[in-house]
C-alpha cells in the first residue's frame, strides 16, 4: 500500500498565489490564483507541496462551483492522491466527480468507435493527438484525465472519404452545415468538429500545426516518428514522446486558459526524462513558437519546479529576445487568461487573435476546395415590404429567378427570436454549394431581416438556386428551448431584386 504523505505545515511559496506581474513580463500571461493551486496539485513533481496545494485549493475554492477546467485538473490531482495516500473531508464528493467524468469519458470514446473502425476499413490513415493519444497508448489513463472528443488527424487526400464514412455512420458537423458546403470546403480547414448524439466528439483535422501546411517537412517527419497502436478497434498512429510535448504546448499556449491540464501532461513527459530537446527546439523553431514555448517552459520551471534544462531555457530566452517583438506580445496575449484582460489588453487579444486566423486562413487556401470565401456577411434591412407576399416561412426556399438572371439582391427575414444571436444560411443549386452566408442580430429587438447581392457564376441556373436555413451551433437532442431560440435554424421568408 502507498505511504500516506508527510503533514505539511509550512504554507506554499508565495508565487503559487501571487499578485498580478505587468505587461510583458512573462508572469502576466501566467495561470494564477486558485487555478494555480490545482495545476500545482496536479503537476508538481514535488508531491508534499502538491498535496498540500490541494488541501489549500478545497479550502478557498467551493466544489459547488468549480468550472469544467478546473474539473479537470481535480481528476488528475485526486488520481494521484487517493484515499489512502492524502486524507481529506471531500473525498466522497471528489471520487463521485470523478466516476461521473470517468464514466462520460468511456461513453465518449464508446461512440467513436464504429466510426475509427469504418475508416480503418476504409484504408484510412489516422494520427490521434492529444488526449486522445493518451488514451490509446493506456487506456487506464482515463481514470486520471478526462478524454471527452478524440482529435484525430487525416491527410487532406483522404478528406472525401472521411466526410462520406462520417456521414454515412450518423456524425455531423456541429455547426450544422449542408452537405454540399462540406464538399466545397474540401480539406480547407485546420480542425472541424464533428458530433453524434448524444455523446459522440471528435475534431478532425488536416494538419498537426496550424501555422505550417501539411506539407512542411516538420509535419512529414512527425507522421514518421509516430508508432502505430490499436485504438477502440482500429488502426491509428500517436506521436512520439517529444512531438506529444510539442503538440500539447501548440495547442494549450494559444487557448486562453481555456483548459490547463495540457500543463500536467507537459510535466510528465519531462518528468518521464521523454523529451528530446534539440528535436523539441527544431520543431518551435520550425513551427514559429518559440515565444510560447518560452512562455509555457518559464512557468513550468520557474513555478512547478519542474527540471527544464538550463540550456534549453536560456536558448528560448535568447531566441524570444531578439526575434519579432510582436511575435512575442501576441504570445503573451493569446495565452493570457481570457477572463483577466482588461480593456487595452483585450483588444490586444483580439488583434492576435485575428493575425493568427488570417495566417491559419492562408495556410487553408493553400489547400485544394472550390470556396474563396467561407461565410460572407448579410447587412440589417428594413423589415416589411411587398417583396415577401409570397414567401411562406420555411427552412428551405426556392428562389423566384427566371432564366438568365445572374445578379440580385437578396433579403431574408429571419423573424423575431427575441434575444442576440447569429443566424446562418446557405445558398445551393440541388447540386452546388454557392454561398454561406452570416447576420448578426445584436439586440435581439424587432424582426431579423438582412440583405445581400449575389452574383451567380457562369454556368450557375438561376431556376435552381436554393435558400437554406440552419443553425448557429451544435443542438443536443434535449436542448433547452433557450438553446433552440439563441441557436437553432429559424424558418425563413425572403425576396429577390433583379439587378443590372
Amino acid at each position: 500500500m502507498p505511504e500516506t504523505l508527510p503533514e505539511v505545515s509550512t504554507p506554499l511559496p508565495h508565487k503559487a498565489l501571487r499578485t498580478r506581474n505587468w505587461f510583458p513580463s512573462p508572469a502576466w500571461a501566467w495561470p494564477r490564483g486558485t487555478r494555480e493551486l490545482l495545476i500545482i496539485a496536479a503537476a508538481c513533481p514535488q508531491e508534499a507541496r502538491a498535496a498540500d496545494a490541494l488541501k489549500q485549493w478545497l479550502q478557498l475554492a467551493d466544489l459547488n462551483d468549480a468550472t469544467f477546467a478546473e474539473h479537470r485538473l481535480l481528476v488528475r490531482a485526486a488520481n494521484r492522491f487517493p484515499a489512502s495516500r492524502l486524507d481529506i473531508p471531500e473525498r466522497a464528493r471528489i471520487d463521485g466527480l470523478v466516476r461521473m467524468l470517468w464514466s462520460k469519458s468511456r461513453v465518449s470514446l464508446k461512440a467513436a468507435e464504429p466510426v475509427l473502425q469504418a475508416l480503418t476499413n476504409a484504408d484510412v490513415k489516422m494520427l490521434v493527438i492529444k488526449g486522445a493519444a493518451f488514451s490509446a497508448l493506456d487506456m487506464r489513463s482515463l481514470k486520471g484525465r478526462i478524454a471527452h472528443d478524440i482529435d484525430l488527424v487525416i491527410s487532406p487526400q483522404d478528406y472525401p472519404v472521411v466526410l462520406e464514412v462520417l456521414e454515412t455512420t450518423g456524425w455531423r458537423p456541429d455547426h450544422v452545415a449542408s452537405r454540399l458546403y462540406l464538399e466545397a470546403l474540401g480539406p480547407r480547414f485546420h480542425g472541424l468538429n464533428f458530433v453524434k448524439e448524444p455523446n459522440g466528439d471528435i475534431d478532425v483535422h488536416t494538419r498537426i500545426h496550424r501555422t505550417v501546411p501539411h506539407t512542411h517537412p516538420t509535419e512529414a517527419a512527425l507522421w514518421q516518428r509516430a508508432r502505430p497502436v490499436t485504438f477502440l478497434g482500429a488502426q491509428v498512429h500517436v506521436p512520439c514522446p517529444t512531438d506529444l510535448f510539442t503538440i500539447a504546448l501548440a495547442h494549450g499556449t494559444v487557448d486562453a486558459q481555456h483548459h490547463v491540464d495540457w500543463i500536467a501532461d507537459c510535466a510528465r513527459l519531462i518528468g518521464a526524462d521523454s523529451v528530446d530537446w534539440p528535436l523539441f527546439l527544431k520543431t518551435v523553431r520550425d513551427m514559429h513558437m518559440v515565444p510560447h514555448a518560452y512562455l509555457a517552459l518559464g512557468y513550468m520551471s520557474q513555478v512547478l519546479d519542474v527540471s527544464v534544462p538550463v540550456d534549453v531555457a536560456d536558448v528560448l530566452r535568447h531566441e524570444t529576445r531578439t526575434s519579432n517583438p510582436l511575435a512575442y506580445f501576441e504570445a503573451l496575449f493569446l495565452f493570457h487568461p481570457r477572463d483577466e484582460h482588461s480593456l487595452l489588453s483585450g483588444l490586444g487579444r483580439r488583434i492576435s487573435k485575428r493575425r493568427q486566423a488570417r495566417r491559419t486562413r492562408a495556410i487553408n487556401n493553400s489547400l485544394p476546395g472550390r470556396l474563396h470565401k467561407r461565410t460572407r456577411k448579410m447587412r440589417r434591412a428594413k423589415a416589411g415590404g411587398s417583396g415577401f407576399a409570397t414567401s411562406a416561412p420555411a427552412l428551405r426556399q426556392r428562389l423566384p429567378l427566371l432564366p438568365g438572371q445572374s445578379r440580385f439582391r437578396l433579403t431574408v427575414d429571419f423573424g423575431k427570436a427575441g434575444v442576440a444571436r447569429r443566424y446562418y444560411v446557405e445558398i445551393n443549386t440541388s447540386e452546388r454549394h454557392l454561398e454561406r452566408l452570416k447576420f448578426r442580430d445584436l439586440f435581439g429587438k424587432g424582426r431579423a431581416v438582412a440583405e445581400v447581392v449575389i452574383s451567380l457564376a457562369e454556368g450557375v441556373d438561376a431556376t435552381d438556386i436554393w435558400v437554406e436555413s440552419h443553425p448557429a451551433g451544435p443542438i443536443p437532442v434535449r436542448a433547452a428551448p433557450e438553446t433552440v431560440r439563441a441557436q437553432g435554424a429559424v424558418p425563413v421568408r425572403v425576396a429577390v431584386w433583379p439587378l443590372e
